[in-house]
């Protein structure tokens, strides 16, 4: 949380995506490749970031803004 802070108080989006990882990705993506093709799409589409959100199927990706998000989408 600490990186986190930082990075928002400093406004720094670089500094916050350093700190973003999520180790179940490697063992989900070896199991279902289609994820990880799905994580290389939404990147190459215009997400800043995107991951699972802990060891579930729910996913977040950080974007531009709204109208980014809903294209996205």
């Amino acid at each position: 949380a600490g990186l986190v802070k930082e990075a928002l108080l400093a406004g720094d989006p670089e500094l916050l995506l350093s700190g973003m990882a999520n180790v179940f990705e490697p063992v989900v993506f070896a199991k279902h490749p289609e994820l990880e093709s799905l994580k290389k799409q939404l990147r190459e589409l215009g997400a800043w970031h995107c991951q699972m959100t802990g060891s579930g199927p729910p996913w977040f990706a950080l974007v531009a803004g709204r109208a980014m998000g809903h294209h996205l989408r």
